[in-house]
């Protein structure tokens, strides 16, 4: 009975990934399992993301004992997003090459052609490909990163609106509007902090 429910799933998996090759799947922006946050804009069919995995804790402390983390950018071609992978806090100093292909609406997977620092024992993603679910759809259109020492928040999109909020330089932000030189993102930490920033912010 397990052999035959194996085998039938596997035949709905091949039926998904066939189906999404011969029309046209869009990816979903959102959170995904395993720590993965990921954005598409339709317009451009670009898409971007954040991986953040720990290993498990340290013995008596509250420390992870390795971390993966890396940011995702890529352009979809043909059910597939070629995607380049690499650490934001050193500009693509750690640049990995790697695929994400849409199974279905809500499932994706990611592999690598090689494993970034820290991924061996948390998730490597070169031996074999790893799906991800979405878990929470959101209205993305790009994850993307500080790129200044300091910036700060505004309530609208003028100097006069200015908060005292800010992000600094490595921080991760979360875009679902862009007009102009302004971005309306939000700053997910343990609260999230919502606004606009000037578009001079994120890496370009």
């Amino acid at each position: 009975m397990i052999i035959k429910f194996k085998i039938f799933s596997a035949i709905i998996t091949l039926i998904a990934i066939s189906y999404c090759s011969l029309t046209y799947c869009q990816i979903s922006s959102g959170q995904y399992s395993f720590g993965l946050n990921l954005a598409f804009n339709p317009e451009t069919n670009i898409i971007t993301g954040y991986f953040e995995n720990y290993s498990r804790l340290e013995e008596n402390t509250t420390e992870p004992r390795l971390s993966c983390i890396f940011y995702i950018t890529g352009k979809y071609d043909k059910n597939v997003f070629n995607i380049n992978t690499y650490s934001h806090l050193t500009k693509k100093g750690d640049l990995i090459k790697g695929k994400i292909q849409i199974k279905d609406s809500t499932t994706i997977s990611i592999i690598l052609n090689e494993v970034h620092k820290g991924c061996w024992n948390v998730q490597p993603f070169s031996d074999e490909s790893v799906d991800f679910s979405l878990t929470t759809k959101q209205k993305w259109i790009e994850i993307n990163y500080i790129d200044m020492d300091k910036a700060y928040f505004y309530n609208d999109k003028n100097e006069n609106s200015k908060k005292k909020s800010f992000v600094i330089k490595g921080n991760i932000v979360y875009i679902d509007q862009i007009e102009n030189n302004w971005i309306h993102c939000q700053y997910r930490d343990k609260i999230i902090t919502e606004g606009w920033l000037k578009r001079q912010s994120i890496n370009d």
